[in-house]
Order: structure tokens, then sequence, then C-alpha cells
């Protein structure tokens, strides 16, 4: 394939670490296993949850990854930042992983050692669904068992937690770095989801030439110090009163401190505002999304497996604002001839008693 245009934050974070590092078939860790262990084993995480997430009739450990029914962009082009013929170009090629038993190693050759790999296929190229005679690149179906047995075996966080959480990170939004700021706060929406509060998350951001995590330890020891002397607190309660979201620049002093510093995009629940109005910190530094979020996921980052509803009955329920789809409403009939995600209805594969 030619070199891909653009990068991202998976590429940078995980692709070379995933495949030629975890990866003993293919990494430099090879010479540290016997080659039957090698040849006889699935090196990826869905094998590690053979046990909980079952077989499938190949063999291979069923998969919650799914993108069905996803609108890819749809924010974008309700807030006109790209064109229809964008969207349904987006939606037409962007396809899915492969299924597992259509999957395969990537080409990489090492003419001077496993250390110094020249990978063939770039950006896992070869394991993507693609379009073929100008038909849709196929998306990637979930197993629903697969999804219930992750919230019933504990793989998922669904925000019940009553411990103290100080949530340090430096700032790394503007690097293709996969330590990215959405994690807090689909972790604090969580916590509101389950508890109706999140008091007891506190958020610290800084920059990279600032790292503050002695003086979070420092507090955290105060916090459970507290807990252990008055056990009836719970963690909000024991929680010390100058402890409260921060965010710190490059020399380590207090851009700003308290409630709402962090209020952002993240907890707009109205898609439709295209200016809201940022906390202090979250003014100063910028909170990302990511691909799911704009296709007017929840930040939560919590549907495996959406909801659909027929096309038609999004068109009719406002889903795509006041843009006029009428130039393009053939393909994006084909595109989404299965339904679009409502994510209102939360997800398809989570337990109803959780």
């Amino acid at each position: 394939p030619s070199f891909p245009q653009g990068n991202s934050e998976c590429i940078n974070g995980y692709f070379g670490l995933s495949t030629f590092i975890h990866n003993p078939r293919q990494g430099f860790l090879r010479h540290f296993y016997s080659e039957d262990v090698v040849e006889q084993t699935n090196w990826n995480y869905w094998e590690d949850m053979a046990w909980l997430f079952g077989r499938d009739k190949y063999g291979l450990v069923e998969s919650t990854w799914d993108n069905e029914g996803v609108q890819y962009g749809l924010h974008a082009l309700k807030q006109k930042k790209i064109t229809l013929a964008e969207f349904v170009h987006i939606n037409k090629n962007i396809g899915s992983w492969k299924a597992q038993h259509q999957m395969r190693a990537e080409t990489i050759v090492t003419p001077f050692g496993r250390k110094m790999p020249f990978w063939i296929s770039l950006w896992g190229s070869d394991n993507i669904t693609q379009v073929i005679d100008n038909e849709l690149a196929p998306r990637g179906s979930a197993s629903l068992n697969a999804i219930e047995a992750a919230y019933r075996g504990g793989q998922v966080f669904i925000g019940k937690l009553d411990l103290p959480i100080i949530d340090v990170r430096h700032y790394l939004e503007e690097k293709l770095d996969m330590h990215h700021m959405s994690a807090s706060f689909s972790t604090r929406l969580r916590l509101q989801q389950a508890n109706g509060h999140y008091d007891n998350q506190v958020i610290w951001v800084a920059k990279r030439d600032f790292d503050p995590t002695n003086q979070a330890f420092d507090m955290m020891d105060s916090w459970l110090l507290k807990r252990k002397e008055f056990p009836e607190l719970n963690a909000t309660q024991s929680r010390p009163v100058q402890l409260q979201d921060t965010c710190f620049d490059d020399k380590g002093s207090i851009v700003a401190q308290g409630d709402n510093v962090w209020h952002g995009n993240w907890n707009n629940l109205d898609h439709s505002k295209k200016v809201i109005k940022r906390g202090l910190c979250a003014e100063h530094y910028a909170i990302f999304s990511n691909s799911r979020i704009q296709a007017e996921g929840p930040w939560q980052g919590s549907v495996f497996k959406c909801h659909k509803i027929p096309f038609e009955q999004a068109i009719k329920q406002g889903m795509y604002a006041d843009i006029d789809l009428a130039e393009q409403l053939a393909s994006l009939r084909t595109i989404f001839s299965q339904g679009v995600c409502d994510y209102s209805q939360g997800d398809a594969g989570r337990p109803s008693d959780l």
C-alpha cells in the first residue's frame, strides 16, 4: 500500500507495541518462547478472554468490537465542517476490522534483526475491510453474548465505585499519544451515572515539564488516613477540603482550581450547541474528542453495540438538524440499510439488571 495521509494516536500508541513487542509470533520476544508455544497461541487480548467470552465456530474468541450503524462525522456534518458528500464518502469507506478468521500477520522483514523491523503492510492495512467494486466497506458486528459476559465478568467499569480517585495526567492532546484526556471524563460521567455524583474523583492535569505525582500521593495519603480515622465517612465526606480539580502550568503553578474548571463539551449533552462556556482549565487545556464522540456517541464511551433505528425514522426525529439530505439520500439509504445508531437507548449488550 501507499504511505497513508495522516496519523492517529492508536497508530503511535499501539501499533508497534501490540504487533511487534507483545506478539512473539512476529516480534523480537520470539526467542524467549519455544517454537511450539509461538505457533499454537493466538497472541491477542481476545484469546486472554476465552474463558469469559467463549469461542466462535472457527475456534476463535468472540469479539466485543462493533461499529454497525455508526455515523462517522455526524457532528461535523451538522456543524457544517464537512460536506454531505464527504460524510457519505467517509461512511462508505470506513469499514471495520476483518473477521478474526480472515486476519493475517503483518508483513515485516528484518534484514538487520528483529529490533530493526521494516513494515511492508502499513497501519494494519491487511486486516481492514475495503470497498470492492464500488460496494460498501463492510462494518463489524460484535457478539452480544461476549458483551454481556464482559459486563458480568467485571471487564467494564460502570461507575459503581466509592473509593478515592485522583486522576493525574500530563496534557498530551496536541501529541498523537494514547493517554488522552477524554478517558478522565468518560470515567467521571460513568461515576455520575451510577452514583448521582463524581465527588470522589479529582482530576489534575499539568504540562509535560511539571510532574505533580508526588503531590497527588501526599493528598491521597491524607484522604486515606482520614477514612481510616473516621470509617463512618464515605469517600466524598473524607476528601480533604483543599483537594480540588486543578490544572498546572509547566512550572507547577496553579492555573485554576475548584468546581467547574473542567466544564466543557464532555458534560454538554446538547449536541446542537456550537459554542459552550468552558471552565478555566478546559479553556487552558482543550479536551479533544474521538471518532465515536464525533458520531454523536456518548462521552462515557459506554456503548459496545448500539441500538439501531431505521434511517427514515432518524430523519423524522431530526437527527440531521437542518442538513438537506436530498442529493445523497439514495447513497445514505444504502450505507445505513440496517439502520443508524440511536445512542439514547444505551448499549444493546448491557444487561438490564446492571
